[in-house]
């Protein structure tokens, strides 16, 4: 059926190649049931498009309706890379010009008119690709101009939208006489901004009065984060440039029934927070150019820590091989499959490889593991679940096996449990059997500290601390590891005078209350150590003692810092064969003062 206007013209007994001549109603082709004429209709050449719908369509093609005013650019330049593609007279996704890679807060994009004139109107087309980290419109944008050898901001930027977007942005402002152009884009943070077409138009026409608008700002959880006691909030924040192009964010918590502790407290494309207790909360989002302030707020909901934390998400991973099409990323993703037969999610595979193969967590310092959780990808096809499998510890020279029962199932995690082990790279061995292996998740889990090191860390007056990222923890055999560290934030204000000190606390994973850090004010760096604290450590006969690489010195300031490096003399194996205590002396870099640990063998 044809219908023109909601009439119908045109009735066909079923679908079929046809061609309606409008003037006289006839058809040609199919099984005509009815058929008539429309005489008055218009040839498409004399249609004339109109309306706001059809102008802003033809307006984000690149086609202005309103007005037959020629593009006035004819070349550009950039801070970085090629601007080809911006001034080709295509608004078309590529080619277009980009700023990935060149590391700066901002870049900027320059359009030569050939020669001085007139202009009032400027059309940016940005791109976005969609992608986490890829390109995307800026957080917001001026337009200047060259006057003489200077440049300066157009004056009156009537921005329509007031936010940049993806595709068209049109800046009008009243008539300006320069040579030359240039758009200034602040990136977005940990993207970068890409602009398929700049366009220069001289329309007359009128722009529309401007004033400062407060921030744009859009929370957005993440869903493909799932882990106990956390949430992944994503921003989107932009701005429309005024005041003076300066634009903060800041998280914080409303209420809930803990605490909260953010891994970027200014994190203007999003953070990550952990929570004390489970439960319910509200997190804010505060953005603000300066002048006017945006807050937006969501409500969370945080589940119970648990026993068991999973570490392997903070380990990089490799393998013997990777088929092409697959990831090794996949075994420490945190999804979690919902059978080994997934064909959604990422997964690790090697076909066609078989044999003995394997996958590997390297972490940047020593952890205490005791658990693992392995779930085996299996296609039915080329991929099988192992004949066998183990995991294996390195020892600081070697890979260990680790002694354990290791079941072999399809569709459900693989448990195993061990003596607990003290490491920094872990793998699972895989020995095929009906064809290549794979995993779809692997979870490693932390042995729960008994106890975790006291933190010191000195700063100069009006400096902000250098907070570590992780704890060392301690165990009750002597044993040591480190936990990831989430701080509170620390403000100028806690900084401005020498001589004090305060304390900061934070969560540290898989150590269910709070840790803290006693931070120092110095007033000056010309210090020097008036003593070190005695370590106290513990080990079984046989075992060499775990030493801390790091001990707590006091200066004649009374600042004190955990993080200074110690080398300990080497201790005979002897005296650690039986049940006893002797103590070892050690040296640090610059300082008379000597160290000591006391260790006591068990």
């Amino acid at each position: 059926m044809l219908l023109i206007d909601g009439k119908r013209k045109v009735t066909l007994a079923g679908l079929a190649h046809a061609v309606w001549d409008p003037a006289t109603g006839h058809v040609e082709g199919g099984t005509v049931l009815h058929s008539e004429a429309d005489r008055g209709l218009k040839a498409p050449i004399d249609v004339k498009l109109k309306g706001d719908r059809i102008e802003d369509l033809f307006a984000k093609a690149g086609v202005s309706l309103g007005s037959d005013a020629p593009d006035l650019v004819k070349s550009a330049t950039a801070s970085y890379g090629d601007p080809a593609g911006a001034v080709d007279g295509f608004t078309i996704n590529e080619p277009y010009w980009g700023s990935k890679g060149s590391g700066n807060a901002s870049d900027w994009l320059e359009v030569d008119l050939g020669s001085a004139r007139p202009v009032d109107d400027v059309r940016l087309y940005f791109y976005n690709d969609r992608k986490t980290g890829g390109y995307s419109e800026p957080a917001f944008y001026t337009i200047q101009y060259l006057d003489g050898t200077t440049w300066k901001d157009v004056p009156g930027q009537a921005k329509s939208p007031v936010y940049p977007r993806a595709n068209l942005n049109e800046v009008r402002f009243r008539p300006i006489t320069t040579a030359k152009l240039r758009v200034v884009v602040t990136h977005r943070p940990g993207y970068a901004t890409g602009l398929k077409e700049v366009q220069v138009f001289a329309t007359g026409g009128k722009p529309s009065p401007v004033k400062n608008r407060a921030p744009y700002a859009l929370i957005v959880p993440d869903e493909s984060v799932n882990r106990p006691g956390q949430v992944r909030l994503n921003a989107v924040v932009k701005d429309d440039g005024l005041p003076s192009g300066e634009l903060t964010a800041d998280w914080d918590l409303v209420d809930g029934p803990g605490e909260a502790f953010f891994s970027d407290p200014s994190g203007a494309t999003g953070t990550t927070v952990s929570f004390t207790k489970a439960g319910t909360y509200r997190v804010r989002l505060t953005v603000t150019d300066g002048a006017l302030t945006t807050r937006t707020t969501i409500t969370v909901t945080a589940t119970e820590q648990p026993d068991d934390v999973n570490i392997a998400p903070n380990a990089t991973p490799t393998a013997s091989y990777t088929s092409p099409w697959e990831k090794v990323s996949a075994v420490n993703d945190g999804i979690d499959p919902p059978r080994s037969n997934d064909a959604v999610n990422p997964r690790w595979g090697t076909w066609p490889q078989q044999g003995t193969q394997w996958v590997q967590l390297d972490w940047p310092d020593p952890v205490r593991i005791g658990k693992s959780d392995v779930y085996f990808f299996d296609d039915g096809g080329g991929v099988r679940i192992p004949a066998s499998w183990k995991l294996q510890y390195w020892d600081g020279s070697a890979f260990k096996d680790i002694q354990a029962g290791y079941p072999v199932a399809a569709d459900k995690y693989n448990t195993v449990s061990f003596d607990p082990v003290t490491t920094t790279r872990m793998r699972v061995v895989l020995e095929s059997g009906q064809g290549s292996v794979g995993l779809l998740e692997w979870k490693t889990y932390a042995v729960r500290p008994d106890g975790v090191r006291p933190v010191h860390v000195p700063t100069l007056v009006n400096t902000l601390p250098e907070l570590p990222g992780t704890v060392e923890t301690t165990y009750a055999d002597g044993g040591r590891g480190t936990a990831k560290v989430t701080w509170q934030p620390v403000t100028l204000d806690q900084v401005k005078t020498g001589g004090s000190s305060f304390t900061v606390a934070g969560l540290a994973e898989g150590v269910r209350e709070a840790v803290h850090a006693t931070v120092y004010v110095r007033t000056t760096d010309a210090v020097t150590i008036t003593s070190i604290a005695e370590e106290s450590v513990t080990t079984r006969a046989g075992t060499a003692p775990s030493l801390p690489g790091t001990v707590v010195a006091t200066y004649n300031d009374g600042s004190k810092d955990s993080r200074v490096a110690v080398t300990w003399e080497p201790v005979d194996s002897a005296k650690y064969a039986a049940p006893g205590t002797f103590t070892v002396t050690g040296q640090v870099a610059g300082s008379t003062v000597k160290a000591t640990a006391v260790v006591t063998v068990t």
